[in-house]
């Protein structure tokens, strides 16, 4: 990070590291925090309503979580949370040390808002693991940036994440038995594992290129209104998070129903 008016020269071991790392500039608010011994920061643009200091504790307990899960390790050197305030929509972007996070400005105060910001946080995190350093051949490590990469895994790519932001969110007791069972319930997963991408979307045994046609291009996929505005709450989200994987370049942006 550079504060103030310093100016930065960065350099990156290759073209894929520099694809799969973002820049944000502007005025921040930052916070951090350290599990096994790495730091992690969180930035969020000013002008909400939110508690920074809960932030931060929730996003380090999600870490402490999620690394449970695998040893108690971490596969990064560093991460950065990256939150955007928009005036409306939401969504996510992981990284391989990092993720951004899109809410909505007035939304970090309200309850089920908040628990929103929450769940998308584990979900991005997770996403360190389930894609950026477990998947199918095809989406990385390296890429061919001169054709479109496929793959029919987004049922637990992404799919298994958002089963596994549920649980995370639950185990680092930040909702409890009976809303963690609700929230399976209206479709944290659930529908993904069991059915796999055509389950969800109606193109499973669509060619690519037909999939991208008929979903439509990226920004109208991922940029929508928040959960539940005019769909059924996270059925919605999960229709909208299955192209971006499947149909651009991973290390490309795409934003809007989280990833």
């Amino acid at each position: 990070a550079v504060v103030g008016t310093a100016r930065a020269c960065l350099a990156f071991p290759d073209v894929d590291t520099l694809h799969d790392s973002f820049v944000a500039v502007g005025p921040f608010q930052h916070s951090a925090f350290e599990v096994h011994g790495v730091p992690h920061h969180h930035w969020i643009e000013p002008g909400h309503a939110g508690d920074l200091a809960r932030m931060n504790d929730d996003l380090r307990a999600l870490v402490v979580t999620a690394s449970r899960m695998f040893g108690d390790t971490l596969p990064y050197p560093r991460y950065d949370f990256v939150t955007l305030l928009m005036a409306r929509g939401h969504g996510g972007l992981e990284h391989k040390d990092g993720c951004v996070l899109l809410r909505p400005r007035t939304s970090l105060s309200a309850p089920k808002e908040y628990e929103e910001f929450v769940t998308l946080a584990a979900h991005e995190h997770f996403h360190a693991w389930n894609v950026k350093r477990i998947h199918p051949d095809t989406l990385g490590p390296t890429f061919d940036y001169a054709r479109e990469h496929y793959t029919r895994e987004l049922w637990w790519l992404e799919g298994g994440t958002v089963y596994y932001e549920e649980r995370i969110t639950y185990r680092a007791g930040k909702v409890d038995a009976a809303r963690h069972l609700a929230r399976l319930a209206d479709g944290g997963g659930g529908e993904v594992l069991v059915g796999g991408v055509g389950a969800a979307t109606g193109h499973r045994d669509l060619p690519a290129p037909a999939v991208v046609r008929a979903l439509g291009p990226p920004h109208q996929q991922h940029l929508g209104p928040a959960r539940g505005a005019t769909q059924d709450g996270r059925h919605g989200r999960l229709d909208r998070h299955f192209a971006p994987t499947a149909i651009d370049q991973h290390g490309q942006r795409h934003a809007g129903g989280p990833a």
